[in-house]
């Protein structure tokens, strides 16, 4: 307890020592007040991850819902509440939209791989394909002949007309 004595009769004295303090006060004041105003901060966009991150895992799936709930907060609590609220509701329903056309896609492109990957359909497809193409050879072809037989008709018609 000797120690303890001593740490305590030095305590005293420095709490004595105005110009100690003074100067002490001088110099942690600055660094407290940017240290207190960055934890601050910190503690702050803590929280508002949280909420976003509440409000979103309850309003997955409900968008629409979730729309409603802003617009009704918003005139339940007045003007002054919903101008704080709407950056972060803008923020939060923005992430919502963003997850929900990032899942669709997602959804889509997975179908595609899958439909892609299945042996029938791609046979099928492949069947398909080759089918418009020859329909489409036929006809372009079917055009060229009826333009070269039209082509020789006229050419013929030359002859006779020269003949006679």
């Amino acid at each position: 307890m000797v120690t303890g004595d001593y740490v305590l009769e030095a305590m005293q004295q420095i709490k004595g020592d105005d110009v100690i303090n003074g100067i002490i006060d001088e110099v942690l004041n600055p660094q407290l007040s940017q240290i207190i105003i960055e934890a601050w901060r910190d503690l702050a966009q803590t929280d508002r991850n949280r909420e976003r991150q509440e409000v979103s895992v309850f309003a997955e799936d409900h968008f629409l819902d979730a729309l409603c709930l802003q617009h009704l907060v918003s005139q339940v609590a007045g003007e002054n509440f919903s101008l704080f609220f709407s950056d972060y509701t803008d923020q939060v329903l923005d992430g919502i939209i963003c997850g929900g056309l990032t899942s669709q896609y997602l959804a889509v492109n997975d179908d595609l791989e899958a439909t892609q990957s299945n042996s029938v359909l791609t046979g099928f497809h492949e069947e398909v394909f080759c089918d418009v193409a020859l329909d489409v050879l036929t006809q372009e072809l079917t055009a060229h002949l009826d333009e070269d037989m039209q082509e020789l008709l006229e050419l013929e018609k030359e002859k006779v007309s020269f003949d006679l």
